[in-house]
């Protein structure tokens, strides 16, 4: 493949980017905002997954199926994790306006709440990949998932410097948000994980 194919190629993956960001605030919008975002944002990580992405499409539509199919088939399991993380989110919350309360608690205690913060991230992050997972049982798969933001922590850190360059670039052009940039980090994620996760050998 010559550099001008690549780049046709790469151009092309944008354009299905800037759709499929299009897509996740409608699937957003359909379930309300917090009943829609979990499903939204499984069925666009479900989508990267999926290797026919990233052959050469003739049309959108092949894609906009797909994620509905993800959409409406996993909303109720993907609400069910959402209200597990949500709830996780707002014990998270309460601790740290407690910490911020208190200067000593604070000086001790918030680093290790910062990365206990980041755990969590990480194991929703990893949640789609390792649920894909063909072989293994849903007991082995919740242990992997406590254990792989152990495992890779170098997709940690590359996970955390994706987040941080999308949040200054959503400050410099807020309306990216809602034409490119939550596609593309999901895009992004999708990599770093992969890349990670099958050079462990954690999936083939």
């Amino acid at each position: 493949m010559n550099w001008s194919s690549t780049a046709m190629r790469w151009l092309e993956i944008v354009m299905y980017c800037m759709i499929l960001n299009g897509i996740w605030l409608l699937g957003v919008v359909i379930g309300f905002g917090v009943l829609g975002l979990f499903p939204a944002s499984y069925a666009l990580l479900r989508i990267f997954y999926d290797e026919e992405f990233f052959e050469s499409q003739n049309s959108i539509f092949p894609i906009i199926k797909k994620f509905s199919s993800y959409y409406f088939k996993g909303f109720l399991k993907a609400n069910g994790i959402g209200l597990f993380y949500y709830s996780l989110a707002g014990v998270w919350y309460i601790d740290w306006y407690i910490l911020q309360q208190q200067p000593i608690l604070q000086a001790f205690l918030t680093v290790p709440t910062i990365l206990m913060g980041l755990y969590l991230l990480e194991t929703l992050i990893f949640l789609t990949p390792i649920v894909s997972i063909e072989n293994g049982s849903w007991k082995e798969k919740i242990k992997l998932l406590i254990m792989v933001p152990f495992l890779l922590p170098k997709a940690t850190l590359l996970h955390l410097l994706i987040f941080i360059i999308l949040f200054i670039l959503t400050q410099v052009f807020p309306a990216g948000f809602f034409l490119f940039f939550t596609a593309a980090g999901a895009f992004l994620v999708h990599k770093v994980s992969s890349l990670e996760l099958y050079k462990k050998q954690i999936i083939m």
